[in-house]
């Protein structure tokens, strides 16, 4: 069974939490396996990085070091989530080091 870090965002849990338990529902007949861990919200792909790239670029960087430090990937159930969160990993990527 492949197991990932379940990323649920701030919208899924507080706002549509149906999509959480039918998404649980369908990993476990398709054999995904997803635990938890200390997230932080994405944040926001509009409103956070249009305001302050750097805390935007931080806050994704931390959520996905988290992920990296157990050696998952990422289940995302929010497209916002997994915007952010494939943005800031291209935006590391590509751009190397990143100076405030």
């Amino acid at each position: 069974m492949t197991e990932y870090k379940m990323f649920e965002g701030c919208t899924i849990g507080n706002r549509i939490p149906f999509i959480e338990a039918a998404s649980r529902k369908v990993f476990d007949k398709v054999g995904i396996e997803t635990s938890q861990t200390n997230f932080s919200c994405c944040p926001d792909p509009t409103g956070m990085k249009s305001f302050d790239n750097d805390a935007w670029l931080a806050i994704g960087a931390r959520n996905l070091c988290l992920a990296e430090a157990e050696g998952k990937d990422i289940i995302s159930l929010c497209n916002g989530c997994a915007n952010t969160l494939r943005g800031v990993q291209h935006q590391l990527k590509h751009e190397g080091r990143i100076q405030a």
